[in-house]
């Protein structure tokens, strides 16, 4: 693979990362798309996924190489774990 084919692979990556952040933060596709220089639908068309399901994994990792799946899934444990044993702080009022 040439270096310019692995650089746009990485920045193809790089942009879908930022894309599900903004959504995540509240952007609006027609936000999304004009900081691209794109319409709304653009830039839905190339980041939504035509069939999405919560249960395909598989298919919600494809887009990622075997390193960067197996960090995301490494990390979602730790998340995970760390969830679990986080104790939930408790507020306390005093009147």
């Amino acid at each position: 693979m040439l270096v310019a084919d692995q650089v746009g692979e990485v920045a193809d990556h790089l942009i879908g990362h930022f894309v599900d952040q903004a959504r995540r933060s509240g952007a609006s596709w027609a936000e999304i798309g004009t900081s691209m220089g794109v319409s709304k639908q653009a830039a839905q068309k190339r980041f939504v996924p035509k069939e999405f399901s919560s249960n395909d994994t598989a298919a919600t990792f494809a887009r990622f190489t075997e390193r960067a799946r197996h960090a995301l899934v490494t990390a979602e444990k730790v998340a995970r774990a760390w969830a679990t044993t986080r104790s939930t702080p408790r507020t306390s009022c005093s009147a």
